[in-house]
């Protein structure tokens, strides 16, 4: 037998599909999502080595696919597949081989190690199956391992009753990695300092949200506007802590807020607050024009890949073009889908054949309905 339990409004992306095999288990599925950075600034250095950051992020629909059953046993069985592997440039996948951009499927996948978190916090004697195919490509800056382990404890906390709001699984979420409480959607939410933070809390899923501490602090954001995105994923990886050492904290606070510091700045530290307006206003020529990432030249030095992607998505007219995360992938901002779909199709005559472009929108996070 099988049934549908919708989401709300975005179905596509928020359907968990139950089927019943012959022995009674339960096979759960969904579409973890991607995201997008829309601004990132460093705020300081801790003492154990990681940064403080501010960062304002969206989810967009380029999701992985993630399968999830009990089994008897105690063994947590995850398979992982790469629809396509040819896409991939030949560096690409030569630093696959090396381990750069390598998925794997033991402790060491983000999914692997959310199952068994969640075991061992809720006592779960009993193993899981799951099979993963990944279409967000590692090390790109795109967030896909984080959401694919916030989907695990989605699907795990479903398989067992447990409901999705429990604040154990913000608890794990957190510890699994910084960027995961965020794809819990309003369940990931942890700052309530405000009324609209409880408010959208109590949604059913959040459209953007800011992000502080190491990225684990979530606070919701009203995003009104659909935003139209063209994604470039280059055809190479970077590791997140390699472009992480190369950066450099801003030691000067800006001053007026506006969002008009030029980006080449080093020194002067960057506010969300202008992005977080445009945001709330739903004009996206104006958020295009507060992007901002502080990796971004950290990046470039790295891979030069990333420079020529960011040229290249301006030269096909897009607005406000950003590396995410700590990248690779780039992207840019296009007035409409229409727009969007004419500049990649350019971009696919120009660009080299191991890279992945996509025309994505913003969504709002996927979540299993109890």
């Amino acid at each position: 037998m099988a049934k549908q339990l919708a989401a709300g409004k975005h179905r596509s992306r928020q359907t968990i599909t139950v089927r019943m095999n012959g022995k009674n288990q339960k096979t759960l599925t969904t579409n973890p999502p991607a995201k997008l950075n829309l601004f990132l600034e460093l705020l300081s250095k801790r003492s154990d080595g990681f940064h403080e950051i501010d960062t304002v992020m969206v989810p967009i629909n380029w999701s992985d696919t993630l399968q999830l059953s009990t089994t008897s046993g105690s063994d947590i069985e995850l398979t992982v597949e790469v629809p396509h592997p040819e896409q991939f440039s030949s560096r690409y996948q030569s630093e696959h081989q090396r381990g750069l951009a390598t998925i794997p499927s033991d402790q060491k996948n983000l999914v692997h190690r959310a199952l068994n978190r969640f075991r061992q916090h809720f006592g779960i004697t009993g193993g899981f199956h799951c099979k993963l195919t990944k279409r967000i490509p590692a090390g790109a800056g795109l967030g896909g391992a984080s959401s694919d382990a916030a989907s695990a404890l989605l699907l795990a906390a479903k398989s067992h009753s447990i409901d999705s709001s429990h604040p154990a699984l913000i608890q794990l979420a957190s510890e699994i990695g910084s960027d995961v409480p965020f794809f819990l959607g309003s369940h990931g939410v942890t700052n309530q300092s405000s009324t609209q933070a409880a408010n959208e809390r109590n949604a059913s899923s959040i459209q953007a949200a800011r992000a502080t501490g190491q990225g684990e602090i979530i606070c919701p954001v009203e995003c009104p506007a659909e935003i139209h995105f063209v994604v470039v994923f280059p055809g190479v990886g970077l590791s997140t802590p390699s472009v992480y050492s190369h950066s450099t904290v801003p030691t000067k606070r800006e001053h007026s807020g506006d969002g008009n510091v030029s980006e080449n700045s080093d020194e002067i530290m960057r506010s969300s607050e202008s992005l977080l307006a445009a945001l709330r206003d739903g004009k996206p020529d104006q958020i295009s024009r507060q992007l901002f990432n502080r990796l971004s030249e950290p990046a470039k030095k790295l891979a030069s890949e990333v420079q020529t992607t960011l040229q290249s998505l301006n030269h096909v007219g897009l607005q406000g073009c950003l590396m995410t995360g700590s990248g690779s992938a780039c992207f840019g901002i296009a007035k409409n889908k229409v727009d969007a779909e004419q500049a990649a199709d350019h971009l696919r005559g120009q660009l080299d054949s191991g890279c992945i472009i996509q025309v994505t929108s913003n969504i709002k996070v996927p979540q299993p309905i109890d």
